[in-house]
Order: C-alpha cells, then structure tokens, then sequence
C-alpha cells in the first residue's frame, strides 16, 4: 500500500480539503488524490487522484512525490516507469524529506528496482538519521552494530543509540537495553537493561515485552 506518508483519511474532511485545495494548500491535494484514489467519501477515480497528487508535486509537496514514486514503481494505478518513480524519490530526498530517504535506503535494501546493496541503504538511513529521524538513528546503530552496510563498530552503534534515547526515542531506548543486556558495546549492566525494556514495553513496544517475557 502506498500511501505510507499520510494520516488516516476521513470523508467527513471532505469540504475541507476541497476548500484547502482552492487555496493552494498542497497537503490538502494529496489528501483529495488519496481520497479518489481509495474510493472514501467520493466515487473512485484514479486518474483524479492520480492528477492532484501531480499538482502537489509541482508545487514541491515531497508527500506527493513518495506517493507518487511509490505508485510508478508498483505499476498498478500507473503504468510502471522506473525512471519517473527514481526521479520522483530523488527530488524528495533533495527537499530534504526524511522519509524519503528511508523509503530510497528500503529500496535498496529489497532491491526494488534496483540491485541489492546494503552499503546504498545504509547511506540513505545515514542521511535521514543526520538530518533528524531518530527512528533512522536507531537503524544506523542497528547496522553499526551488526556490520551490515558498514563497518562493524558496537562502541559506535551505542553512541548512535544514546543520541536517540537523549531525545526519548522508543527505538533507540530498545537499542540501548539491548546492548547493556548484551554487554555488546557497552559494560553488560541486566539492571539497566531491565529498566530501559520495561520503558519501551511501557510504551506499547512489543520487542520489549517479549524480551522481558522471556
């Protein structure tokens, strides 16, 4: 499913989207295009939807371009074009979109349209991570940790995670108990450990409540 930049659409909005769209507000295009294009609240017409999410996009809405990327590589609601959909991913990731960084790094990580290459997708968590996804931050570490796309350096990948538990990140947090349970990075420290998964299982993080279910 494409939409994966979004949230949860409601027809009731309906009026105002239109109302919002007649005003130039470009989040209010794509929501219009997610609306023909899901068949909620009007009758569904993908060329429609199709056409909003293209004028966003003119208009520099990174959102529409994801979505609009993400339809050209799946070659259902559009005729599939690689090159359009790369295009797309990369003018995002040039407006500085986060999400689209990750979206690029997934990509290569399942080789969708592309080959494999686990160096690219690190690069691209990378990018997202310095420009202020914590949630890549975690990633990052993960991989640093792991030696997957990257040099293999636990020391690193704890700082990585400290960086994201400093600004409260459920993932990182996660990260961090691990390596401490581990003693992987870290002085091993099961009490420290401890109170960090109980944070994340707290939080509704089901990795943490399996581990200290375990």
């Amino acid at each position: 499913w494409p939409f994966l930049h979004q949230n949860p659409l409601n027809f009731f909005s309906i009026k105002y989207y239109l109302q919002a769209e007649e005003k130039g507000n470009t989040n209010a295009m794509v929501n219009l295009g997610r609306l023909y294009l899901e068949d909620k609240g009007v009758e569904k017409n993908n060329k429609k939807g199709i056409e909003y999410f293209e004028k966003a996009a003119e208009l520099q809405n990174t959102k529409a371009m994801i979505n609009l990327s993400l339809l050209y590589i799946q070659g259902e609601i559009v005729p599939y074009d690689k090159k359009k959909s790369f295009s797309l991913l990369q003018k995002a990731i040039d407006l500085g979109d986060t999400f689209a960084m990750r979206v690029m790094g997934i990509r290569y990580k399942e080789g969708t349209g592309v080959e494999i290459d686990h160096k690219k997708e690190f690069k691209y968590y990378k990018m997202a991570a310095d420009a202020g996804s914590l949630d890549d931050l975690f990633l990052v570490g993960l991989y640093t940790m792991g030696g997957v796309g990257t040099e293999k350096n636990p020391q690193k990948a704890v700082k990585y995670y400290k960086k994201g538990v400093a600004a409260d990140n459920t993932l990182c947090i996660i990260g961090l108990a691990e390596a401490l349970y581990t003693g992987e990075g870290i002085k091993k420290n099961e009490e420290e450990a401890i109170k960090y998964f109980n944070i994340s299982a707290k939080r509704g993080n089901t990795v943490a409540q399996r581990k200290l279910g375990e």
